[in-house]
């Protein structure tokens, strides 16, 4: 369960800003609430991001999507000479010189953890993570630039040995869970299989990605309820082109991290999708994806994705939930997400999206609302509906559009854009 993450020097992010899944007292009905045991303060199912275009709500959303990387690539993946990747705010030049700040709170088995870190281009220059127990906090490690790590006496482990093989571009946390720290693998494996990012629609990885886990009975069951008019789905493996001689050629002469990555996805298993429509003689007709509207693919995309998220208890996210889809299958979308009787293990989604018509959707409270705007600097503000004074009686698709709440567009009047010269 995700209860919060914050960024700073991040893409169009400046000042630090702060997106939270807790859910505030209010007496909205709505979304079921999530619940662990152990914990008083409930969770939101759903969180949806709205502003004008190029306000910033996608850097939010890939904020958490670089954190993520980090955690499960700075170690294995990176060069231990390369610099950590990073995208710090363009328009101030010293926001260049300054670190990236990513930090979390999740909750494992009814402890809540606070991770964060601090980088720059050459090393990471903070790590920390901390857990909640019984009410109180325990520092589990804190990494400082220039000094030994700081471990809490409630860290057990080999955790000497392993600082001695963190490299200053490599993240501590990551290092651990390679080394099969049995505290902090948990914690890595959350980053690693918890969180699942759909920042777009690449038609290419759809079908491998549904051959890893399996073409899911309940995705074709929802494009029939959709009027997609697919009524059934074929998933099969097919042979890969044989490379034989060039396969392996240029490994003995770079085998870095990316070659061998490279090497990796040549020799995993490929996979071919069709969808079955009904024809006139009763047997259904199989297309390719390729055959298939851009609506349908999205559609399944996203549904296999949201089963994922909800029958592990993960969290989606989405960048333009309603990119190509049809705002009630958004709403459904989004109801999934919202019943516990279809959520039983917690599952959560994160998206943005310019569809104002969700905001009268049943399955939304005005705590799961937030709004991106840019100041005059270009630095993304990001704030929640419950700064501003509203009722849960009001139309917020109205004042939204209204411009009551801010993060939208301003147009003034395009006239003089169509005006010739006498």
């Amino acid at each position: 369960m995700l209860l919060r993450y914050g960024v700073s020097n991040f893409q169009s992010v400046r000042a630090y800003q702060e997106l939270s899944l807790v859910a505030s007292a209010l007496k909205d009905g709505g979304a079921d609430l999530l619940f662990e045991e152990g914990r008083r303060d409930a969770a939101l199912p759903v969180a949806m991001i709205y502003g004008a275009n190029a306000s910033g709500k996608t850097s939010v959303l890939r904020a958490l999507q670089r954190m993520a990387r980090l955690v499960t690539d700075s170690h294995t993946g990176g060069n231990p000479t390369a610099p950590i990747p990073r995208s710090p705010f363009a328009l101030d030049p010293e926001a260049l010189a300054e670190p990236t700040q990513f930090d979390c709170d999740f909750v494992i088995g009814g402890i809540r953890f606070h991770y964060g870190l601090k980088a720059t281009r050459e090393e990471f220059v903070e790590e920390w993570l901390y857990a909640f127990v019984g009410g109180h906090r325990q520092t589990w490690f804190y990494r400082e630039q220039g000094k030994p790590i700081s471990f809490g006496k409630n860290l057990k482990g080999r955790n000497k040995l392993i600082e001695d093989i963190t490299r200053k571009n490599s993240l501590f946390l990551s290092v651990a869970a390679q080394n099969a720290h049995p505290q902090l693998t948990p914690i890595y494996e959350y980053f690693a299989e918890n969180l699942i990012f759909r920042m777009g629609l690449n038609e290419r990885s759809l079908a491998r990605r549904i051959g890893d886990f399996g073409l899911d009975p309940r995705v074709t069951q929802f494009l029939k309820f959709a009027d997609t008019g697919v009524v059934s789905a074929k998933l099969e493996q097919v042979e890969r082109p044989s490379y034989q001689g060039e396969l392996f050629r240029g490994v003995e002469n770079d085998p870095s991290p990316e070659m061998m990555s490279r090497m990796a996805a040549r020799l995993e298993p490929m996979f071919r999708l069709t969808l079955g429509h009904q024809s006139p003689a009763g047997e259904p007709v199989y297309l390719a994806l390729s055959q298939e509207s851009r609506g349908t693919v999205r559609l399944l995309d996203l549904v296999s994705d949201a089963l994922r998220a909800i029958d592990r208890g993960g969290v989606l996210i989405v960048d333009e939930l309603d990119g190509s889809l049809h705002t009630l299958l958004a709403r459904e979308i989004i109801k999934l997400f919202s019943n516990a009787a279809t959520n039983p293990h917690g599952g959560q989604l994160i998206g943005s999206t310019h569809d104002t018509n969700i905001l009268c959707s049943e399955s939304l409270r005005r705590d799961q609302v937030w709004f991106t705007e840019k100041n005059t600097a270009g630095e993304t503000h990001l704030f929640p509906l419950t700064d501003i004074k509203t009722r849960n009686t009001d139309n917020l698709e109205k004042g939204y559009l209204q411009g009551r709440f801010g993060a939208i567009p301003y147009l003034g009047s395009v006239d003089h854009i169509l005006q010739r010269e006498e």
